[in-house]
């Protein structure tokens, strides 16, 4: 099953300035995003196990 949603990317160089700035937060139980999973999240469509393909349609 695949999570569906449109979202924004930062450039490299932002996710760089957001995951310097997570790093140094030092906080018992957070949870830190990889800067690889950095986005702002538009609009979720959900979980589905069509494919994508379909849904560009």
């Amino acid at each position: 099953m695949k999570r569906l949603f449109f979202a924004l990317w930062p450039s490299e160089q932002t996710r760089k300035q957001i995951d310097n700035f997570n790093q140094s937060l030092k906080l018992d139980g957070l949870r830190k995003v990889s800067s690889a999973n950095l986005h702002i999240t538009l609009l979720f469509l959900g979980n589905t196990d069509a494919k994508i393909e379909c849904l560009l349609r």
